[in-house]
């Protein structure tokens, strides 16, 4: 039976995802991350070693996931909270990114800058939860955290708790300027796949 129920909530996130694509494009996603105003909901007890076993660093997969919602773009632009490049870094080697700064740059600077930033947005996740989580779970933390600067309270307050986190946790932060953004819907839904295990569906 829970299997049962699994699929079919599956399939009720997919058809919302491919509804929400016939919309818009993930071109157009907007970032709405902001890498100088961070906000960690630290857990209680803070020390990793308490908190079980999870993974330090996101996985390749997990990677994959946010280069691909991401894109990758070798050159400053401006988005909606300011200048960004490569895979949507508003900040670069410790610097803000602007109109001329960093340039140039390739492909192998943004993996290398990218490694540097995910270490940063793995330990926003490591402080705001304080419970054993399995890398699927983490990457899709990590890939929230990346895209909204923090994992907003609902999703840390149940994954604490130990309660069961639903779509409707990830889809909090898939509003801009308060009003619901389709693409990061689509977004957060993908995330909300992943955090339950299924990767290959998160990617398609």
């Amino acid at each position: 039976m829970c299997i049962i129920v699994r699929i079919v909530g599956y399939a009720l996130v997919a058809a919302l995802i491919l509804g929400i694509a016939s919309f818009e494009s993930p071109k157009d996603t907007v970032v709405i991350r902001d890498v100088g105003s961070f906000q960690v909901f630290v857990a209680t007890p803070s020390e990793i070693g308490e908190c079980g076993l999870r993974p330090e660093q996101i996985s390749e997969q997990g990677k994959a996931f946010i280069r691909q919602h991401e894109g990758l773009r070798l050159d400053p632009y401006h988005d909606r909270t300011g200048y960004a490049i490569g895979y949507g870094m508003h900040t670069w080697q410790g610097l803000p990114v602007t109109l001329t700064h960093p340039s140039p740059i390739t492909k192998v600077d943004v993996e290398e800058e990218f490694d540097t930033q995910l270490a940063i947005y793995a330990g926003i996740v490591t402080r705001s939860v304080c419970t054993p989580l399995t890398p699927p779970m983490f990457d899709a933390l990590v890939s929230v955290a990346w895209n909204a600067g923090h994992v907003n309270a609902s999703i840390v307050r149940k994954v604490n708790q130990g309660r069961t986190v639903d779509a409707s946790d990830f889809l909090a932060t898939a509003t801009t300027h308060n009003q619901r953004n389709r693409v990061l819907v689509d977004r957060r839904l993908r995330e909300y796949i992943m955090f339950t295990g299924d990767y290959n569906l998160a990617m398609e």
